[in-house]
């Protein structure tokens, strides 16, 4: 939580609000996608227009693949920020730590986007991960009923883990640790990554989609203010890039 206070304020000291731009942008465009999304919903719901079983079927199909992509964007809106901001995000990142400790890096644009890569692969990577270990739950919650009432705790607490994950992980490329080891680095401090993933996840609940114009800015700077009080930035810990 302190983190995500000290972004406000490193924001406004360091008048970074253009970063605000490209996630407004995408803010519009989820809510647009989700309108027409939903009138292409509505218009489908005319199935009685339809003379044939071939064309019921169809109607059937696209009725249940706009159901579904409907679903999904909201379920995935959040992975679709880190996805889609990446290049943003990883600028941004690299921007927070050289105010906060003057490091700075020189590397080759091949290397910008490997990075970029490297965040969609996480990315991707915790998402799947993510609803496997939800599916699980879910399986036990049904086998096992006392459980069930800790069920969206555990959601939330799941969710929280792996977008703090995301987060965290654009430093410890920086640190050149591997997935791997950046696995396990989130894992001994889960605490940081669960309180960074908690207030981006929280922000999500804002009505209209504004929490993704300050989710992922807010998000990347809280997590690299955290990565800080964590790991002394300042030493040498990171491999030159040339």
């Amino acid at each position: 939580m302190t983190s995500y206070i000290d972004a406000v304020k490193f924001i406004a000291d360091n008048r970074l609000w253009h970063y605000f731009i490209p996630p407004l942008l995408l803010s519009a465009l989820i809510l647009w996608g989700g309108y027409a999304l939903e009138n292409s919903l509505k218009i489908s719901d005319s199935i009685k227009d339809v003379s044939t079983i071939r064309e019921l079927m169809g109607e059937m199909v696209r009725y249940f693949l706009l159901s579904s992509i409907v679903v999904l964007a909201y379920e995935f809106r959040k992975y679709m920020v880190f996805i889609l901001l990446s290049p943003m995000l990883t600028s941004l990142s690299l921007k927070t730590e050289k105010l906060i400790t003057g490091n700075t890096y020189t590397f080759t644009r091949q290397q910008y986007w490997s990075d970029i890569r490297r965040a969609l692969r996480i990315a991707t990577g915790n998402l799947i991960v993510q609803y496997l270990i939800l599916a699980v739950w879910f399986i036990l919650a049904t086998l096992i009923p006392s459980i069930k009432p800790a069920t969206t705790v555990f959601i939330f607490i799941v969710y929280s883990y792996f977008y703090g994950f995301c987060l965290i992980d654009y430093v410890n490329e920086r640190r050149r640790l591997n997935i791997e080891q950046s696995v396990k680095f989130v894992r001994e401090n889960a605490g940081l990554a669960i309180g960074s993933g908690l207030i981006f996840s929280g922000m999500f609940f804002i009505p209209y989609d504004i929490g993704v114009i300050f989710a992922p800015v807010l998000g990347i700077i809280a997590g690299c203010i955290g990565m800080h009080k964590v790991v002394d930035l300042n030493k040498t810990v990171y491999a030159v890039r040339k």
